[in-house]
């Protein structure tokens, strides 16, 4: 199903930058911070472009989608409030808060 393998590819995406954050904030590594936050517009548009394609999936009438479409939905948001903690821990680091 194409929208697990959507799921796979941003929760990796967001676990680098979770490593990162944390990498960052141990080491005061403001060169990794900035890569954090350097991503966040990336993944910004990779949620939104989640949530089109799966409404997408739902519009064409695919039963997994409409069976598992508050789940898809829940975990695209936790994988953005993941994303948005690690880019404050970012920001935290350079000093920007």
């Amino acid at each position: 199903e194409k929208g697990v393998e959507e799921i796979k590819g941003m929760h990796q995406e967001v676990y680098n930058n979770l490593r990162n954050a944390i990498g960052a904030f141990a080491l005061q590594d403001q060169r990794m911070a900035q890569k954090v936050i350097d991503q966040k517009k990336y993944i910004d548009s990779l949620e939104i472009n989640l949530r089109k394609t799966h409404i997408n999936r739902l519009n064409v009438g695919i039963e997994l989608s409409q069976r598992t479409s508050g789940v898809h939905l829940d975990l695209i948001n936790i994988l953005k409030r993941i994303n948005d903690h690690s880019f404050s821990i970012a920001r935290a680091v350079v000093g920007e808060i």
